[in-house]
């Protein structure tokens, strides 16, 4: 479950207490917290224009489809290794930030 919080001098605010003191009653033995920084997703004006512009520039270009030319961007960009192996980031869980860098 997701609670959306906002922290002021130090103390977590909540949005919905009630609904996430509810979700604290559910729970049984061991469990843990998890507080992440929102972040902003990559924008659908962006993948539009990586999609629409940059890809379909780029297969005209090299005879390769888009779904090609972003099998390689991704490959080339936003490839890493873990324990022996190779994988590639989805574009979809970049931010705006990373997106257009």
């Amino acid at each position: 479950m997701e609670f959306p919080i906002k922290i002021k001098a130090g103390k977590l605010t909540f949005d919905n207490r009630p609904a996430f003191d509810r979700f604290l009653l559910t729970l049984k033995g061991k469990a843990y917290l998890t507080v992440k920084k929102q972040r902003k997703q990559r924008s659908n004006p962006q993948n539009r224009y990586m999609w629409g512009c940059v890809y379909k520039l780029v297969s005209d270009h090299t005879g390769y489809t888009t779904e090609e030319i972003h099998d390689l961007f991704k490959r080339k960009f936003l490839a890493y290794e873990k324990k022996g192996r190779w994988f590639a980031k989805s574009t979809s869980s970049l931010t705006t930030v990373e997106f257009e860098t």
